[in-house]
């Protein structure tokens, strides 16, 4: 009964192309066209003279390859294909005629510019001196209109809807050719008679996801089934798509495209501020969290503005998330009205909205946060002083216990003798706090953050960390990171926010990661 409704197609990953003699499914590109053209072009009809004269009919044969195959290579086309000069692909034979289809037709490549042959042909190389993934490229375009041609050539009873399962397309494709196939495939199976194919991917490829909108995805997270039991939760983003707004689904899509970031390929997904963040966090888990480097983790760099943007997704994905951020402490410039908040519901007066201040010391009084993730996100507090005293459950994210937020808070400062609590408003401060010492040495002069004068009398640590936080306010991050990741690892410690904040990260992705192994697998229905 399904069968009479639904017919269904298989494209496996192991696509073996080569060019020997191979069995089943290992068929090399021009075997591949041979067998095209005996399902379902028109046939050659050999003239009785072309077996007194080979070349003339050779040159018969490739004309008629030429006009039989014209509309197929014109298809094929559109996906584009990298190659020598961009040479152009034709179909020919070779020696015995009569053997044309079985052993001597394949495909071979113009070469433009190039002196051909002495009967004015074009200069042409065998399938065999191409790259795989362009052999790949145009096998997957064939077998798909193969399917596409065996379905619609079936006249009683034909099942209505035709699907072709296509696994990981992005084998043997780099880059660049992985989006052309995902954005052109479409194209040549369009069918005048509206008898159109469908196509679904399975893929682990960034490249392929992100030629489609949210639409299409359907997103595979394996889980804890109960009793060890792995169990696979089928994410349809189609939902997410029509329930977000316009403006945060733009935003989320062009992110992506920008930056083919793997969210979702991810075991756990890693926000950070910025570029020093980027460069430093893979030092930061070797010295804290090692076993993360045995994890897959995908680090955003979207800053604290533009975050939040992603609460929505990752609440949909259920995907485990650190949000590295900074306190961003400022003087507010205004204070809400009453009519803004509402005295019997403190979560509301919380993400009251401010206008950015100047920016003050951590421990200045009345300072709030500029950070729209710490406000409006997790945990969901405006005062510096309500976000320093936010325990470990609550930099956790309401309701979802797979998200943390980690920001600078109170650490000791050692310095000449004194030792003091100290909060950064930023990685920089927070690393200079807590590496006083260190980073005070002519020897670490090329981080930036000296600011002890020659001969000048040793400033106390609240002098030392006010002249710390003017200077991260004009000094250049970037090289600072650089030059950090060149120091002596040993000689410095993780500022503390980070250091549990990753230790959180790892056991929550411990058990995940040995008893469920953890690696969720997209499709996509094209």
């Amino acid at each position: 009964m399904l069968a009479s409704l639904l017919r269904v197609d298989f494209m496996d990953a192991q696509r073996h192309l080569s060019d020997t003699s191979s069995h089943g499914r290992a068929e090399d590109l021009s075997k591949k066209l041979s067998s095209f053209y005996r399902r379902n072009l028109e046939k050659y009809q050999i003239h009785p003279e072309a077996l007194n004269t080979l070349a003339a009919s050779e040159a018969s044969l490739n004309e008629h390859f030429a006009a039989v195959f014209d509309s197929t290579l014109n298809n094929i086309r559109t996906l584009g294909y990298p190659g020598f000069s961009n040479p152009e692909i034709v179909v020919k034979t070779s020696l015995k005629p009569e053997t044309l289809v079985h052993e001597n037709a394949g495909v071979h490549y113009v070469l433009p510019g190039l002196p051909g042959s002495s009967d004015g042909q074009p200069a042409t190389l065998p399938d065999r001196y191409n790259g795989l993934g362009f052999k790949n490229l145009i096998y997957m375009a064939v077998e798909i209109l193969d399917f596409h041609n065996a379905w619609l050539e079936i006249e009683d009873d034909r099942p209505p809807v035709h699907l072709v399962m296509i696994e990981e397309p992005e084998a043997h494709l780099h880059a660049q050719l992985q989006q052309v196939f995902t954005r052109k495939i479409r194209g040549i199976l369009r069918d005048p008679q509206g008898c159109n194919t469908q196509l679904v991917l399975t893929t682990h490829s960034a490249h392929v996801i992100y030629e489609s909108s949210f639409r299409p995805i359907r997103y595979f997270q394996r889980r804890d089934g109960g009793a060890g039991v792995p169990d696979t939760d089928v994410k349809n983003l189609s939902l997410f798509h029509n329930g977000e707004a316009e403006s945060s689904r733009d935003f989320l899509l062009q992110y992506f495209k920008l930056t083919h970031c793997d969210l979702f390929f991810a075991d756990a997904a890693v926000f950070i501020e910025g570029n020093v963040e980027r460069l430093l966090l893979p030092l930061m888990i070797e010295k804290e969290a090692p076993e993360l480097k045995s994890c897959h983790l995908t680090l955003l760099e979207v800053g604290g503005a533009f975050a939040h943007k992603f609460q929505n997704l990752i609440q949909f994905l259920g995907l485990t998330t650190l949000i590295v951020t900074d306190l961003d402490s400022v003087l507010p410039k205004a204070q809400p009205s009453t009519d803004e908040t509402d005295d019997d519901d403190p979560e509301v007066a919380t993400r009251v909205s401010h206008s950015s201040g100047t920016p003050c010391l951590a421990g200045t009084s009345d300072a709030v946060t500029d950070n729209p993730i710490l406000i409006s996100w997790v945990p969901c507090r405006t005062s510096v002083t309500d976000l320093l005293a936010a325990t470990d459950e609550e930099k956790l994210a309401k309701s979802l216990s797979y998200v943390r937020v980690a920001y600078q808070t109170s650490a000791s400062t050692e310095w000449q003798g004194q030792s003091e609590s100290t909060t950064g408003r930023t990685l920089e401060e927070a690393f200079a706090l807590q590496n006083l010492q260190w980073t005070q040495d002519d020897k670490q002069a090329d981080l930036g953050l000296r600011v002890v004068k020659r001969r000048e009398a040793s400033p106390d640590i609240s002098e030392m960390q006010d002249r710390i936080f003017r200077r991260v306010r004009n000094f250049d991050k970037t090289r600072f990171a650089l030059n950090l990741m060149t120091a002596d690892m040993s000689a410095w410690v993780t500022p503390t926010y980070i250091a549990v904040g990753l230790r959180w990260l790892s056991s929550q992705l411990g058990a995940e990661v040995i008893e469920v192994a953890s690696n969720p697998k997209v499709g996509t229905d094209v």
